[in-house]
């Protein structure tokens, strides 16, 4: 559940890195981060069905380990974007430090990443922002990948589907 979760959260937070970066039009980013959350989700619960993971608390724990794991890689891939579009930023150390990453990050919530209707959002403003964002994304992969509710057969040591039975209980 963690190997299947951990390439997709840096396959996907690849991808939603891109999207961010090279999207003129704001609102689908969070349209995407949706998207991206629900493809967490897809992952976890995968992951859950091979490695035949059956406690709720054990998939709870994962998943949030992952939400949070799928955010710092979208972090990276970003923020490697404008390192290598940038003139005045050198090298990939960066990347892989997390306290250099969040300083980058406290750079551009200073100054601003992008505008909207003629305004730069900064600061609380643009935290504000990049909260609800991973909050899509956590929240969506979170709850679906957490979801999974298969029954499990013991026995035949494979997951089974749920039958709805129709059982007669008398009234008296």
């Amino acid at each position: 559940m963690l190997t299947v979760g951990t390439l997709a959260a840096a396959a996907l937070g690849t991808v939603y890195a891109l999207l961010c970066y090279y999207n003129p039009i704001i609102y689908m980013t969070f349209v995407g981060a949706i998207f991206f959350g629900l493809g967490m989700g897809f992952a976890i619960q995968y992951g859950v069905r091979i490695g035949k993971v059956r406690n709720p608390k054990v998939v709870f724990g994962v998943s949030l380990i992952l939400a949070l794991l799928s955010l710092y890689f979208c972090w990276v891939a970003y923020i490697s974007l404008l390192i290598n579009n940038a003139e005045d930023l050198e090298g990939w150390v960066v990347i892989f430090d997390p306290l250099a990453l969040w300083n980058i990050i406290q750079v551009m919530a200073a100054n601003g990443v992008w505008e909207i209707r003629g305004a730069t959002p900064t600061g609380s403003a643009l935290y504000t922002v990049w909260v609800i964002e991973a909050l899509l994304i956590s929240g969506a992969a979170i709850l679906w990948g957490a979801c999974f509710d298969s029954p499990f057969c013991e026995d035949c040591n494979r997951w089974t589907k749920s039958k709805d039975l129709d059982a007669k209980i008398p009234l008296e």
